[in-house]
């Protein structure tokens, strides 16, 4: 009898190494997008700060702090979408990779409800609530963006061997 399902196996061929680069530039390009959208949009919505604010008051230390956080999360998800959810979701490379990342963008959601209440960033008012249409907008284009980049530039994922 078993106690505990049975876990998902990882992808024999994922190229961790490969992942970690992609999962780098599609955060690097997520933040390209996140500061385009800030300037088109008016909106201060500063993902670095909602990330880095959560740790200290000071700005410079908050965005240094939210910029690693970033770039940590974003090589995670490279690393769950080429050992996991690659092989697993429908479609051309770039549908899948978006395809992960709205499903994470919905999955962490209703987190949003607690942020908005809790925030020190938006308690003071620095950071915009992230429950209205602008601040919502930015997310899917922002989460859409790193999710095409991981998909067209992960690809198939296939190590070459021998």
């Amino acid at each position: 009898m078993r106690i505990f399902p049975k876990l998902p196996s990882l992808d024999p061929d994922v190229d961790a190494a490969r992942a970690v680069g992609v999962g780098s530039l599609a955060s690097l390009v997520y933040l390209g997008v996140m500061y385009v959208d800030m300037a088109v949009t008016r909106s201060p919505s500063d993902d670095l700060l909602l990330l880095g604010r959560m740790v200290t008051v000071d700005r410079r230390r908050a965005r240094m702090i939210g910029f690693l956080a970033h770039m940590g999360f974003g090589i995670t998800l490279s690393l769950v979408y080429a050992g996991y959810a690659r092989r697993r979701l429908p479609g051309p490379a770039w549908a899948r990779g978006l395809a992960m990342l709205m499903g994470e963008n919905c999955l962490l959601w209703p987190l949003v409800w607690v942020v908005d209440r809790r925030h020190p960033a938006m308690r003071a008012g620095e950071l915009p609530k992230l429950n209205r249409p602008i601040p919502i907008a930015q997310q899917i284009v922002r989460h859409g963006a790193f999710g095409l980049t991981l998909g067209l530039l992960y690809g198939e994922g296939r190590r070459k061997h021998g």
